[in-house]
């Protein structure tokens, strides 16, 4: 067989197996197969595809910001014009760009200035001085350090200011039994207080002040999609909790800001995602309705292709046609569940100590609590039905919740409709079976993997052994996507893609865990199928956005793969960063 026969031979078996492109003014023709000078080409790689069928290559040419070939140098090089920049890679690892199929990316608050700083205190009663010389940021503290500094907070401040915590665990146990809303509301009368769970995201609490801010009356019933602690009498007892409550509080918070604030948020954040490889992400914003959130998608440019969800504050609010993703697909959210701190996680089995870790909770066995009803769970799949190219997203946090989620999606016949389904920690085994028959991926956030200490203190045995589902759903025939679910800017090797595909490389359970291949694939192939975007791949026809890496990922151990960095990120055939 002749070169040119071979070329040939290999272009027709690459096209078989990925999408035909846009033709390109024809110069010759090889093979006999239309041929086109690239704009760039990059050769001598260690390239990985995310393409089942060809997952290894050692070149690209890219034009218009599409590929037009993957294949060996040799080969490239017939693409090769008068005017195609060509870079040898010396061997360099190559990926396709990573997306981000789960984020929070902004902030209603300004942390400089409305963060009420709780300093870490070591067990003498020091403060904890950091090796940069500023005291440690306590994300953990108990209640009665929170009541202490929003008293001090609030005789620094101007009335009206706010005092925002981030919080955790020991707020939520050492608040148990008291009204928390009435404690912080006499610690700082004329300023709204609330905190925030700095862990799972879904626990709040409020004082007076920030109710009154956000609308809210101590006598409400409980909103859409929300749920309020109450007092013995009915009364709020000061926590606002799940995102039909927490958005009351934060579009309160959000209305001081003009849209382009946030608008600046989103360019900071996907500059910071392009410096860790990720080429596409989708945000879920709880800070305003989804009217604003497509006032402010509009604002926003940038390479990094930003999707926005629609998450719907009540059973009326409008989807805006602003909010379509580049691909014609409009998200729309609902939350079946949720944190597990918070004692909102729905168990099949209950928790374990309900009557004393649970805020607002006084009842032992209790199971969690279900954010929508069945006739809201149903309304919600139905809207999704009735919206033209509409996709559902469903949180589903504890094996009550994946159940009541599966069930009612099959009641309403969304088998074969486009959607995505959340979490799934603590899922049944035969639910997971009912996810692989709906056909939806599970779109998974690697860092809830470190939640595990908390799910044992929680929930029975057999509930945290299926916590942070992997290998398993896997092995069930479910599709599997990757996010990070964090709120704010990435930290560069903290919670980077890397990071999301080392610490499942790590998983507590060895059954569970993945190879550095398979994380990849999850963060790029899969977790752009499970968002309907044309990516995620390096193959003729999608777009040219790659990674190039500083060392070999594919084949690697955790500890190497949390280790790298990417030195260049190429989006569309345009260099987007580039390392100093």
């Amino acid at each position: 067989m002749s070169f040119l026969s071979r070329i040939a031979a290999l272009a027709f078996a690459c096209l078989a197996a990925t999408p035909t492109f846009a033709s390109q003014p024809e110069q010759s023709t090889l093979g006999g197969i239309p041929r086109t000078y690239a704009d760039r080409i990059i050769l001598n790689a260690d390239v990985y595809t995310s393409n089942p069928t060809a997952p290894h290559a050692q070149a690209v040419a890219a034009k218009n910001g599409s590929i037009i070939w993957v294949g060996t140098n040799a080969s490239v090089l017939n693409f090769r014009g008068p005017s195609t920049k060509v870079e040898n890679l010396h061997g360099k690892q190559v990926l396709p760009g990573f997306v981000d199929a789960h984020e929070h990316m902004l902030f209603p608050f300004e942390a400089a200035t409305e963060l009420c700083f709780v300093p870490t205190f070591d067990e003498d009663g020091q403060v904890v001085i950091g090796a940069d010389g500023i005291p440690v940021l306590n994300m953990d503290p108990t209640f009665d350090e929170v009541r202490t500094f929003a008293s001090i907070c609030a005789q620094q401040r101007p009335a009206g200011a706010w005092s925002v915590f981030l919080f955790g665990r020991k707020f939520y146990l050492s608040s148990h039994g008291r009204n928390i809303r009435v404690e912080l509301s006499l610690a700082s009368p004329n300023n709204p207080v609330t905190g925030f769970d700095a862990f799972e995201g879904h626990g709040q609490f409020a004082n007076n002040a920030a109710l009154n801010a956000a609308g809210i009356s101590i006598w409400d019933a409980d909103p859409y999609s929300g749920l309020y602690g109450r007092a013995a009498d009915g009364s709020l007892d000061g926590f606002v909790h799940e995102v039909g409550a927490q958005a009351l509080v934060f579009a309160a918070m959000a209305t001081r800001h003009p849209d382009s604030y946030f608008a600046a948020q989103y360019t900071h954040w996907l500059d910071v995602a392009a410096s860790v490889g990720i080429v596409s992400a989708l945000d879920i914003p709880f800070e305003y309705s989804p009217t604003r959130a497509a006032a402010v998608k509009a604002l926003v440019s940038h390479p990094v292709n930003l999707t926005v969800a629609c998450l719907p504050l009540s059973p009326t609010d409008v989807c805006p046609e602003g909010l379509r993703a580049a691909s014609g697909k409009l998200w729309i959210k609902s939350f079946a569940d949720g944190g597990l701190k918070a004692c909102i996680g729905w168990s099949k089995r209950g928790y374990l100590n309900s009557d004393e870790q649970c805020p607002s909770i006084y009842t032992p066995g209790y199971l969690g609590h279900s954010n929508l009803s069945h006739a809201e769970m149903a309304a919600a799949y139905r809207r999704v039905k009735s919206t033209p190219n509409a996709c559902s997203i469903i949180h589903a946090y504890g094996s009550a919740a994946a159940q009541f989620a599966l069930d009612v999606a099959k009641e309403e016949h969304m088998q074969g409709q486009c959607g995505t389904m959340e979490h799934w920690d603590m899922a049944d085994p035969e639910t997971v079976d009912g996810l692989a028959q709906l056909g939806w991926p599970l779109v998974q956030n690697p860092g809830h993997i470190q939640l595990k200490p908390v799910i044992d203190e929680y929930l029975t045995a057999t509930e945290a052994g299926r916590a942070s589902p992997y290998a398993s759903v896997m092995a069930r025939g479910v599709r599997l996507a990757f996010g990070r679910d964090g709120f704010g800017p990435i930290a560069p090797g903290v919670d980077s893609p890397f990071a999301w595909i080392a610490q499942v490389m790590e998983h507590w359970d060895p059954s569970e865990r993945l190879t550095a291949e398979q994380g990849v694939i999850a963060a790029t192939r899969e977790s752009a199928q499970a968002r309907r975007e044309v990516g995620g791949m390096l193959v003729p026809g999608y777009p040219a956005s790659w990674v190039e890496v500083d060392r070999k990922v594919i084949g690697a151990d955790a500890a190497t793969v949390r280790a790298a960095t990417v030195l260049r990120t190429v989006i569309r055939g345009q260099d987007v960063y580039t390392a100093p």
